[in-house]
């Protein structure tokens, strides 16, 4: 009960400190009591370990292989499409048409749609034979994507919005950088409902940067890119429906490879709250149960799971209100 009481109590404080003044502090941390309960609950894990041990990686240190002045991108989108999904999924389409880096090409890894749907004519359009979640999808993307020859691969999800710069600045980091093999980017809400704006502050899909400063824990598969020499040794554990990322990225680490964060990689993306407050409650608890309910299998596969949330430190979208926009390519990196 000590212990337990103890994280509420240090969550609350150090909550407290990071908002400051903030206009949304008091529903925030309502909501983050909220969040921590669901997690207790339903994650059959606890969340604290007696001696917290450092974890190290050791990174390759030899200089990656130069990429060709204009490298091929893959971009690897798994999608599962309803019908609420398609006007989504066109938002997406458009932000990829304006990207300014154009030498890429588009998988679209259909893991067996129960609605019709067109894709652009830029865009290849892969079915699975069954419905297997993301992971399933997403490897299948690798395969495609190495068959082609490309030189990045970068994964995004149907509910997202590229900005305008997003391969660019995936592309010149890789180029300028020659000791890092993954990048994710920040990610930011676009919908206008508390629990997006919850998500938002908390950056829930930013990754979590190792305190260290040794580059980042994991990055999310909705704004991750890596170097594709990355999946001739790994790919994604089909097992897994939720906290696949992790994993991979866990696995990325394992294997030497570095993965690190770029501000300029920016997206938007809906969290899908449209609804009143109650329906949008409903939809957010049942969203994060899911999650709790399979922490058990990540801290079964990562057993120093919680030693390196400990050792790590989250990126928020305090200051990032709702928005779509441009951003310049990066001139230094």
């Amino acid at each position: 009960m000590i212990k337990l009481f103890n994280l509420y109590k240090g969550t609350l404080i150090y909550w407290s400190q990071t908002l400051g003044d903030h206009p949304k502090k008091i529903k925030f941390l309502l909501t983050k009591i909220v969040d921590l309960s669901i997690y207790l609950i339903y994650s059959k894990v606890q969340p604290w370990r007696e001696g917290i041990k450092e974890i190290k990686f050791d990174y390759k240190t030899v200089p990656r292989p130069t990429l060709p002045e204009e490298p091929l991108v893959g971009i690897i989108v798994p999608v599962f499409v309803q019908k609420k999904d398609i006007y989504t999924l066109s938002n997406l389409f458009k932000s990829i048409e304006q990207q300014t880096f154009r030498n890429f090409k588009v998988f679209i890894v259909d893991d067996c749609s129960p609605v019709n749907y067109e894709v652009p004519n830029y865009a290849e359009k892969i079915k699975t034979q069954k419905n297997g979640g993301p992971s399933v999808a997403r490897n299948v993307g690798i395969r495609k994507a190495q068959e082609t020859g490309v030189d990045i691969i970068a994964f995004t999800d149907n509910d997202c919005i590229l900005w305008d710069c997003w391969l660019e600045n995936i592309v010149r980091k890789f180029k300028n950088d020659l000791y890092t093999d993954a990048i994710s980017g920040r990610t930011i809400s676009y919908g206008k409902k508390w629990f997006a704006t919850y998500h938002n502050m908390n950056g829930t899909l930013n990754g979590r940067p190792l305190n260290n400063g040794r580059g980042l824990m994991y990055g999310a598969t909705c704004n991750l890119a890596l170097r594709s020499y990355v999946t001739d040794k790994l790919s994604f554990d089909e097992e897994i429906r939720n906290h696949e990322d992790v994993f991979f990225c866990y696995n990325m680490l394992n294997s030497g490879f570095k993965i690190e964060f770029v501000d300029e990689m920016r997206i938007s993306h809906d969290f899908g709250y449209k609804n009143l407050f109650l329906m949008n409650l409903i939809k957010y608890i049942k969203h994060t149960k899911s999650y709790a309910e399979t922490m058990w299998v990540m801290d079964s596969r990562v057993p120093v799971l919680y030693d390196l949330i400990y050792q790590s430190s989250g990126i928020f979208n305090i200051d990032y209100n709702h928005h779509i926009g441009k951003t310049n390519a990066m001139q230094t990196i």
